[in-house]
């Protein structure tokens, strides 16, 4: 249905759907389409209403003032009604008759206006903006001249099929973004919201991302590991990204009970959990109305984390089972001598030093950065390795902290070489494993962890069927929406990787 549609057009229909669960109704109708319109400003459609004098804000008011509010399914897979289906058929219509390839904005608003009857008809009308001016005023706007393509429904030059990166399956990227395949290619789209928990930045992709098949969590990750790299690189590595920047990508999940799956990635490769990522993508939900202030189940690679959204906005994260693997371990590192410390799970594994003498300090994070990196690669080179061989990819120094009421301060370096902003939640989590081995921290007691920025986790565990289970408690915040552009003629357009 929607692929004559120009990616403008599409945003307007995804926002359309946001609406409508925003006015908790089950199905997208006319008005939802408007102020999908209305929040896509730059179109188009939005250029013709202000130049025939119909202000933006007074229809997203008008429509506020007179929409009923429903208590309806919330999600982005809402069907049309058939009022809002008799827009799209118009909207084609109207798309043929000024002999146009692709639906635009501008050909979605003249089908709102044809059909008239639905509330949005009927908002737009009262203010002015009726059939033959807006027909009138989008031939102005494609210079005069029927055919000549509006910069909504403009398609980019024919261009080869892409291979992105040597390994890549070109029939694979080619079913699930078909976009960059077809005939006449778009400059596609991909929907992201980030947060940032504790100064630590999230990427969520709501839109736009490919389709990893049935199966586990698990096994999505493996899809997503050997058919879309060059996805994961596009949206977190540069130019659209940086190395500091953890994306986050929805699946359905295949766990009775869990409301989603979530995959998580960074600028080197993937994460089985993240902390702060989760708490991140709760927020993110929330605030897309998604998700009520509650107790949820969340599927990850690793296993099934809970999730609590709080009526104060802050989320707790009981994690996986989390223990220390090993106690005590040393190895010689270049330059710096002989380092000690637990090899422990939390959801990544981790190499915790407590004796280092390093200053956990935001004004040394170079200094910190080289001392850790050379440990992890110290560690590879001498064969220390975790549980079955798994690589031990997280490095996290502890020392006291000088603020008042917080336990500890650390300073984590991830597997891309960037520190972590936050307290780190799989990082936290192992440190609470190794302080319960140690018998220095009971069930039940709360454990404040902070990071270099000066953020704090809270965390605690309990002990379930003998293992232990930590949470963590956080908050994020959002700090960007935008539309990342997958331009196939853009020859960095899968990213700058490592």
């Amino acid at each position: 249905m929607w692929q004559r549609f120009t990616e403008r057009a599409r945003r307007v229909v995804f926002f359309a759907q946001e609406e409508a669960g925003r006015l908790g109704e089950s199905f997208v109708s006319t008005e939802h389409l408007l102020l999908g319109l209305v929040r896509e400003h730059d179109s188009v459609a939005a250029r013709i209403l202000d130049r025939m004098g119909v202000s933006l804000t007074r229809i997203r008011s008008e429509i506020e003032r007179s929409a009923t509010r429903g208590a309806g399914r919330q999600g982005t897979d809402m069907q049309l009604t058939p009022r809002a289906k008799r827009v799209i058929d118009l909207a084609y219509d109207e798309a043929r008759q000024l002999k146009n390839d692709y639906i635009g904005t501008e050909h979605l608003l003249l089908g709102l206006i044809r059909e008239g009857e639905g509330l949005a008809g009927r908002v737009l009308a009262k203010l002015g903006a009726d059939l033959e001016r807006t027909r009138h005023e989008t031939l102005l706007l494609q210079d005069r001249q029927v055919g000549t393509p509006s910069p909504d429904t403009q398609a980019p030059p024919p261009t080869p099929p892409l291979t992105p990166k040597t390994g890549v399956r070109p029939d694979t990227l080619r079913a699930s973004l078909p976009w960059l395949f077809s005939s006449t290619p778009q400059i596609a789209g991909v929907h992201v919201i980030d947060s940032h928990t504790g100064g630590e930045p999230t990427r969520l992709v709501i839109e736009g991302a490919p389709d990893l098949g049935a199966g586990s969590a698990l096994d999505k990750l493996n899809v997503f590991k050997q058919m879309f790299d060059p996805f994961r690189s596009a949206v977190v590595n540069e130019p659209r990204g940086s190395d500091v920047l953890v994306g986050a990508m929805l699946v359905p999940p295949s766990i009775e009970g869990c409301i989603t799956g979530v995959l998580f990635f960074n600028n080197v490769g993937y994460l089985g959990m993240c902390g702060h990522g989760m708490i991140g993508v709760v927020t993110t939900l929330a605030s897309m109305n998604f998700l009520q202030p509650g107790i949820h189940s969340i599927e990850t690679p690793v296993g099934v984390v809970k999730v609590t959204l709080h009526d104060t906005g802050e989320v707790s994260v009981q994690n996986v089972p989390a223990y220390r693997y090993q106690e005590a371990v040393s190895v010689e590192v270049p330059s710096i001598g002989r380092i000690t410390g637990d090899i422990a799970w939390g959801g990544n594994w981790f190499f915790l030093v407590q004796e280092h003498g390093q200053e956990l300090t935001l004004n040394n994070v170079d200094s910190l950065t080289e001392f850790t990196w050379r440990i992890r690669q110290a560690l590879t080179e001498n064969g220390i390795t975790a549980q079955d061989g798994q690589e031990i990819d997280h490095i996290e120094l502890f020392s006291p902290s000088p603020t008042q009421g917080v336990d500890s301060r650390n300073f984590v370096l991830c597997p891309g070489k960037a520190y972590d902003r936050s307290p780190c939640g799989t990082g936290t989590s192992a440190k609470l494993a190794c302080l319960v081995a140690s018998g220095k921290l009971k069930p039940g007691e709360v454990w404040k962890q902070e990071s270099v920025t000066g953020s704090v986790f809270e965390g605690s565990v309990q002990i379930e069927n003998g293992q232990i289970v930590p949470t963590i408690k956080g908050r994020a915040y959002i700090n960007g929406e935008a539309f990342l552009m997958l331009n196939p003629h853009d020859p960095l357009c899968w990213g700058i990787g490592r």
